[in-house]
Formats: structure tokens, C-alpha cells, sequence
């Protein structure tokens, strides 16, 4: 009488071309979400996307590394998982070009001669379900 039953659905989330161009040529890219049948574009201006798990090592209760997926050996020292978003300006809004370094990794962005789009980086730490009880 007290069980709860609910539909399981699972999403992919990727970064990918719109097929559409800034005012100067440049190819406009997108965040997406893809549900197994369709994808769907959520916000344009999405230059990259980056995963890490942030680790507990010595079983403190305290992150003491982060690593990209292929970094982790064992899946129950990840307390948390951080996500970054490198933004675009879409269109040209900069006097001077200016590659960009993911602050949360070591992912360098080399934007192309004459691109003049400002980006800003947006991060966020999500602790992984009763992990940090």
C-alpha cells in the first residue's frame, strides 16, 4: 500500500553544431539534450562542456581530488560531480582574440583567427545522492 511507482527516463546531454552561423561566419553551437529519440536544443551559445568527479580518497568525508571520467578507478570514493560550461558571446563582442583555458580542467579552447566572441566559464559542484550523509 505504501509503494510509489514511477516511470524511469534517462537523458544524454551533449554540446553539438546548430547548422547555424554568426553574422561573421563563425558556426554557433548549442547545449542539447537527447531523451533516446529526439534531441533537443536547450541553449545556444555553448562552446564546451566538461565533467569531473570530485574523490574522496581516504574515506574522511572530504573531496581530496578531482578527476575526469576516465580518472576514476573506483566509483564509490565520487561524492560529487562538477559540470562546466564554456559560453560564447554567439556574435563578436570583443576588440582582441582571446583563447580561453577551462579553469576547472586543462581543456585549452582555441578559437579561430579573427574570432571575437567573448566566453565566460560556468561551473557547478552536485553532490552525488547520499554520498556526503
Amino acid at each position: 500500500a505504501d509503494a510509489v511507482v514511477m516511470e524511469f527516463a534517462t537523458h544524454t546531454y551533449f554540446v553539438g553544431n546548430t547548422g547555424r552561423e554568426n553574422s561573421s561566419g563563425d558556426p554557433i553551437g548549442a547545449l542539447y539534450r537527447f531523451d533516446g529519440t529526439n534531441a533537443v536544443e536547450l541553449v545556444d551559445g555553448v562552446e564546451n562542456l566538461q565533467v569531473g568527479y570530485a574523490l574522496d580518497t581516504d574515506g574522511n568525508g572530504v573531496i581530496d581530488a578531482f578527476r575526469d571520467p576516465g580518472g576514476v578507478t573506483d566509483w564509490g570514493e565520487v561524492m560529487a560531480v562538477r559540470l562546466s560550461l564554456l559560453m560564447d558571446s554567439v556574435e563578436a563582442a570583443s576588440s582582441v582574440e582571446a583563447p580561453y583555458r577551462f579553469l576547472s580542467s586543462t581543456v585549452a579552447i582555441d578559437p579561430p583567427a579573427d574570432d571575437l566572441r567573448l566566453r565566460q566559464e560556468f561551473s557547478a559542484l552536485v553532490s552525488v545522492r547520499n554520498s556526503v550523509l
